[in-house]
């Protein structure tokens, strides 16, 4: 099981044993979203690289980050203090929605949220 260590750090733990590793940016990668509902009543479900399902709400919000130059950076809590980087695709996906709702801030709602697309 891949857990993260209250210093921030990553490590899979086995009956066994618990090994360190590296992780660059976020241990998941989300790469499909599906919206049902619209406004306030909105849910965002997202399917990650190794198949769970994780539906953006208060227990798996959304966050916006820049990237170092400059780039949206957007993830989702997904467990245990770890994140899911949501590939550009479904990025795009998700401005699209957030550009025809057009609230301000920009931004979608999801699981009763509302989550704005910058800090």
């Amino acid at each position: 099981m891949l857990r993260r260590e209250a210093d921030g750090s990553h490590v899979l733990v086995t009956p066994y044993e618990k090994l360190s590793i590296a992780v660059d940016d976020a241990p998941f990668l989300a790469v499909e979203c599906a919206s049902s509902g619209s406004g306030e009543a909105r849910t965002l479900t997202f399917r990650l690289l190794t198949d769970d399902i994780v539906v953006a709400g208060p227990d798996h919000p959304l966050r916006f980050a820049a990237a170092a130059d400059g780039t949206p950076r957007p993830y989702l809590g997904v467990r245990g203090g770890m994140e899911a980087l949501i590939n550009r695709p479904v990025f795009y996906q998700l401005a699209d929605w957030a550009l025809a709702e057009a609230h301000d801030p920009i931004g979608l709602w999801s699981g009763g949220c509302y989550f704005a697309f910058a800090d």
